[in-house]
């Protein structure tokens, strides 16, 4: 896991951010904190939880540690 994986949201800012700050968090797992909404964009419904497909550290089977 990373050291610091949350960081604030811009969308009170930016509201167009809304969508990218949920992509990022299905990908990537960044947390943004204080964002209104962030189920799942991308990811299907059955998609293990607490695992980040672009995370560099991701480990599943067949992959590379």
């Amino acid at each position: 896991p990373l050291k610091n994986d949350v960081i604030p949201t811009i969308t009170d800012i930016i509201p167009g951010a809304l969508l990218y700050e949920r992509e990022i968090h299905d990908l990537f797992g960044v947390k943004f904190e204080g964002h209104p909404n962030l189920e799942p964009l991308i990811l299907p419904d059955d998609w293990p939880a607490d695992n980040y497909p672009l995370r560099k550290n991701r480990t599943q089977k067949g992959n590379r540690k």
